[in-house]
């Protein structure tokens, strides 16, 4: 079969446009992984603020239960006094004649005491009851959490879990090492101030077995105890939700 001079002409710009299509294509095949893989996916930048996030929370946790928020800069020196302009200027210093010299006596080597040396002091700690006032008055380092129970229940919710991984990481931090804490529950006042008590009292406890079960906080560092709505965190609304929390207490006297 012979063609015309119009099909063969278009036969002949077909050929050379279809291969300058399989090049194209060939080439965004060979780089479209490439850059795919240079580009930082959502879940790797959610995971990255995620991670951010819980460590900021668990330096303000440390910060707080270490009371450093309160202590005041003792190394700032105190401001010079500046004389008023009715001042007399002070008199001109007058050295005396130096006198003589006198050999000091060589002072005796001091001998180390035959006394047994004293173990070093344990630290001091507040009672729970004692504990929960000076929190009141902010005099010991404490703070609230809100940690999710079901209804009638002390089990430790995956939602409490959030809250909780924070606080484990903080009790872990070895600034906090040498400090115990009271991990104090507490409930609003609605209902029954004996069934309020005890179940304040499983909450306390299962918070402080969480920690000590997924953060290995040494178990005597952790006292627990339920106050029921003692200790209402807005009295003026027995009910409201902020009087149900876990309040988490420094202990240690020198904490002031």
């Amino acid at each position: 079969m012979r063609f015309g001079k119009p099909e063969m002409a278009a036969r002949g710009t077909r050929a050379p446009l279809r291969l300058s299509l399989a090049l194209l294509v060939g080439v965004l095949i060979s780089i479209g992984p490439a850059s795919g893989q240079d580009k930082p996916t959502l879940k790797d930048v959610l995971g990255k603020v995620q991670s951010e996030s819980e460590t900021k929370a668990v330096e303000d946790l440390v910060d707080k239960l270490k009371g450093t928020a309160r202590k005041p800069d003792k190394g700032a020196p105190a401001p010079a006094a500046t004389p008023g302009p009715s001042a007399a200027p002070a008199p001109p210093t007058v050295q005396p004649a130096p006198a003589a010299r006198e050999t000091p006596a060589a002072a005796p080597p001091k001998v180390a005491s035959p006394s047994t040396p004293t173990a070093p002091e344990a630290k001091p700690e507040l009672k729970p009851d004692e504990a929960i006032k000076r929190a009141e008055t902010k005099e010991a380092p404490s703070i609230d959490l809100e940690i999710f129970f079901d209804y009638k229940s002390a089990e430790v919710t995956p939602k409490a879990v959030a809250v909780l991984s924070p606080l484990g990481r903080a009790l872990s931090d070895p600034r906090l090492a040498d400090d115990s804490f009271l991990i104090a529950g507490h409930t609003d006042a609605k209902g029954g101030a004996d069934y309020n008590l005890e179940l304040s009292q499983r909450r306390a406890e299962s918070v402080r077995q969480f920690l000590i079960a997924n953060f290995n906080v040494d178990a005597k560092k952790l006292i627990a105890k339920g106050y029921g709505f003692q200790h209402l965190r807005n009295p003026k609304d027995p009910l409201a939700a902020v009087n149900r929390r876990v309040q988490i207490v420094n202990l240690s006297k020198d904490q002031r």
